[in-house]
């Protein structure tokens, strides 16, 4: 039946059909849809500043265009770099630059959310900061526990001269009381633990958070 149907006007049934495929492709690529697309942001400052707020580490972005031209960022879209090489410290407000948002031919760029970031600029500096004990106990009061030796005794941490002047000591994760297990052969116990996260804007993560707490009961 299909080769009957070909051989009567072959060539003209053939060319309608690429016709019909074509427009049919045509239609389908032009239709306009609305994603939303997360992104990056890559803030470039001078070495010795830094970001002391809370902010937003990517955008959300609303982009309408065609089928076939928003396929090619289904994969994402690259961070946006925000150059502030020659920011000062204080505060200020950086729109978001859509213009470095690369897209597609055919597609655009209809909302970023959010539009701008108020940033805390401040001068990066260094503190040393002692280590202190976080201990828990269910049945034994904290008072009841004297710390020998904690090492090390304190740590350098890096950030935002505004942040660390409110920070007096940097505490260890929480020790249960329960592994203070001491008997005749032994005064003190010897206790490795870690220290909490500094989960602080404008404060650089610790790289060595291991910590050795030397402890015995009162």
């Amino acid at each position: 039946m299909i080769k009957e149907w070909l051989m009567e006007n072959g060539s003209y049934k053939i060319v309608a059909l690429l016709i019909t495929l074509i427009l049919w492709v045509t239609v389908l690529g032009s239709k306009d849809l609305n994603i939303y697309k997360s992104a990056k942001l890559d803030i470039r400052l001078p070495e010795e500043l830094i970001v002391a707020n809370p902010i937003a580490d990517q955008v959300q972005i609303q982009i309408s265009g065609s089928r076939l031209s928003l396929k090619k960022i289904h994969k994402g879209i690259p961070p946006i770099t925000l150059n502030l090489r020659d920011a000062k410290p204080g505060r200020t407000v950086i729109p978001i630059p859509t213009e470095e948002i690369g897209l597609p031919f055919g597609s655009k760029i209809l909302g970023i959310t959010p539009s701008s970031l108020v940033l805390d600029i401040d001068r990066l500096t260094v503190k040393w900061l002692p280590i202190r004990v976080d201990w828990v106990s269910e049945d034994r009061p904290v008072e009841s526990v004297r710390v020998v030796s904690i090492k090390p005794s304190g740590i350098q941490v890096k950030g935002a001269s505004s942040v660390l002047n409110r920070l007096d000591a940097v505490w260890t994760e929480p020790i249960n009381m329960k592994h203070l297990v001491l008997d005749g052969s032994r005064k003190s116990v010897e206790i490795r633990t870690q220290l909490k996260e500094l989960n602080f804007a404008g404060v650089l993560p610790v790289e060595d958070k291991n910590v050795t707490v030397t402890a015995s009961t009162r």
